[in-house]
């Protein structure tokens, strides 16, 4: 079975979210469980924020994942092209951990770990949002590699 980790900075501010994730994690459930980790956001300048949160994120990276970040200057993908991502590495993986970074974006220390550097939009969302975006994209590539009816 699959895990995915999904790591983001600072507190969930906007429980409407909730309920759209709790479905997608049950549509998956046979297939995938979910650990949603949060971290401390810094109140401080920018660089030292990012640093310490890096810290902080660097801690609840499990050994052995294919790690994905998300952000605004990765790279877009369709999602069909994000679904054979995912089937590729699950050959050798079977941890995936996102990190979805905070108001001043993400160290990047972080980005040079990353096996994948990925953006949703060029735009930016609350984090919460973000994680339902996630979620339901896991969703559609196990539709997508499983040749369901979901995503057509």
């Amino acid at each position: 079975m699959l895990t995915y980790r999904i790591i983001s900075v600072g507190k969930n501010k906007y429980r409407a979210f909730d309920a759209v994730i709790s479905e997608y994690q049950k549509r998956l459930s046979h297939y995938a469980t979910f650990e949603f980790v949060s971290v401390p956001n810094y109140d401080e300048n920018p660089y030292t924020q990012k640093i310490k949160e890096a810290e902080k994120i660097r801690t609840v990276i499990p050994q052995d994942t294919f790690l994905i970040v998300l952000d605004l200057r990765g790279k877009e993908l369709k999602s069909e092209a994000f679904a054979e991502i995912l089937k590729e590495a699950s050959l050798t993986h079977k941890h995936f951990t996102f990190i979805i970074g905070g108001s001043n974006g993400l160290d990047q220390s972080l980005f040079n770990q990353a096996n994948l550097v990925i953006s949703f939009s060029k735009m930016t969302f609350p984090h919460e949002l973000i994680k339902v975006f996630l979620v339901e994209q896991l969703y559609r590539a196990y539709d997508i590699n499983t040749i369901r009816k979901y995503h057509k």
